[in-house]
């Protein structure tokens, strides 16, 4: 089966997802320890296998946690986290480097106005990671990742102001 890694899980809805989805196993990884309650709440509401998930309480740009989880059967990793969190998103992209069986990278949370409909940055020198050209898409093509996939997700109000949110699938290339 497959393992499924959600980093920056909040509430396990994304988990969730992942396990309805097909994933055998979803490791939710999260900052925050009241949302293990808040995950265990959401799997026993929808009637799902509390086996079939692990909540891992950590930081991701602490990487000590990585020695909890068994590297060699993660295949997905969602992060829903965008650029929103200091580089937390940049984060669990080099994550990647000690994931070695992982094919699938999907990530959440930006805003459609820097970037193209295929994740091409409109203006990579300035715009959301202070002047540099790290942006997601660049550091996944350094890993292999070559199928990238760009998604409208949803308008969400952001500080009284309607925002298009865009989520994005990257497949490793063969």
């Amino acid at each position: 089966g497959r393992y499924v890694l959600d980093l920056g899980s909040g509430d396990g809805v994304t988990s969730l997802k992942a396990k309805r989805e097909g994933a055998s196993k979803v490791i939710a990884v999260d900052n925050n320890l009241l949302n293990r309650d808040r995950l265990k709440r959401h799997i026993k509401a929808n009637h799902m296998d509390i086996n079939d998930f692990c909540f891992v309480h950590a930081n991701i740009h602490e990487r000590s946690w990585l020695d909890r989880i068994p590297k060699d059967e993660i295949e997905i990793v969602v992060a829903n986290i965008g650029p929103h969190y200091g580089d937390s998103d940049l984060e669990a992209i080099y994550l990647l480097e000690h994931l070695p069986m992982v094919h699938t990278f999907i990530g959440g949370g930006y805003g459609v106005r820097g970037f193209t409909r295929d994740f091409r940055p409109l203006n990579p020198a300035q715009a959301l990671y202070g002047g540099t050209v790290d942006t997601p898409y660049n550091l996944l093509r350094k890993q292999g990742f070559a199928n990238f996939k760009g998604i409208i997700e949803i308008e969400k109000v952001w500080s009284g102001e309607k925002q298009k949110r865009m989520a994005f699938i990257a497949e490793k290339a063969l």
